[in-house]
């Protein structure tokens, strides 16, 4: 009775042994079959199929570049018109300082008034002439005097 079961103790060693063996094989055989694929794979990405075609990693590197050069200009552009933009804001301002100014000094009580009106208004007012020299003339003419300009000639 012994003897059976020192042989299935044996068997059994021998099967895990045997089974550990098939294991590490197959293991091995898997890892050099993923190891060749992918080896095969990195080598079609990298490598081009003839002269005349790109590797498609070529391909890849072109577009990437095309899109963040793009990026990278219209991020230029945009600082760019902002910087311009606050340059035609100052020269905006400055001429609407510069036409405020000569208005006050062409007659008191226009240049008064435009100081009262927002920016908006008073740059549509300052760019429009015939608007402001008949104001100007309506307020020399509330106040006695008489300007010797255009609208205020007779026609004979």
């Amino acid at each position: 009775m012994l003897i059976p079961v020192v042989l299935l103790i044996f068997l059994q060693i021998f099967a895990v042994v045997g089974l550990c063996y098939w294991i590490r094989r197959e293991i091995s055989r898997k890892q050099n079959e993923i190891e060749d694929k992918l080896r095969e794979s990195l080598t079609q990405f990298v490598s081009s199929p003839d002269d005349s075609t790109p590797s498609p990693l070529a391909v890849l590197v072109d577009q990437t570049a095309t899109v963040f050069a793009g990026r990278l200009v219209g991020h230029v552009k945009a600082i760019l018109s902002a910087a311009q933009g606050g340059n035609m804001a100052a020269a905006n301002s400055a001429e609407l300082d510069i036409a405020e100014s000569a208005l006050a000094q062409s007659n008191p009580g226009l240049g008064m008034l435009a100081q009262l009106l927002p920016k908006k208004f008073k740059r549509g007012l300052l760019k429009n002439s015939q608007f402001t020299g008949a104001l100007s003339n309506m307020l020399n003419k509330g106040n006695g005097s008489s300007t010797n300009t255009s609208s205020n000639k007779i026609k004979d």
